[in-house]
């Protein structure tokens, strides 16, 4: 069964339904961040939905705990390749094992880059929400 995290924007005003912002499916990175560290509500099987609302405090939690799992793995990723390379030369297997390693930590870089981005993006409209046409950011799972 699929699930989805969904961010919603909530217009000022008296018309306060929760607009759909963008979706990710359980495999994405933003999904395991929020789901980890954001406690989201799931939407919940009666007639109303359920939702977490993404304050401050929580958006900055989610961010600062991306940096950290960067930093921690940026930092375990560097200290493998160098105990790689310290081995002698490498051919064949050895060799095809050790530039696969390199490739895999290297795009598990990059995607967490790149969610921290988006976190780092939504943070800032939850930041900056006084000065938007909307009231809040909520979140949840379906």
């Amino acid at each position: 069964m699929s699930s989805y995290l969904t961010f919603y924007l909530v217009p000022k005003g008296e018309d306060k339904k929760p607009l759909a912002l963008i979706s990710y499916s359980r495999s994405s990175e933003i999904y395991q961040a929020y789901y980890e560290n954001a406690h989201t509500a799931f939407y919940g099987n009666g007639d109303e939905p359920n939702y977490t609302e993404l304050t401050k405090d929580l958006s900055h939690h989610v961010v600062s705990e991306l940096k950290e799992d960067l930093d921690k793995y940026e930092k375990a990723h560097e200290a493998k390749i160098k105990a790689l390379q310290a081995l002698p030369k490498l051919e064949g297997e050895a060799l095809e094992e050790y530039l696969q390693e390199t490739s895999s930590g290297v795009e598990y870089i990059n995607d967490l880059k790149d969610t921290l981005k988006f976190a780092g993006f939504i943070d800032d409209i939850v930041s900056d929400l006084e000065y938007s046409d909307f009231d809040k950011v909520l979140i949840n799972i379906d």
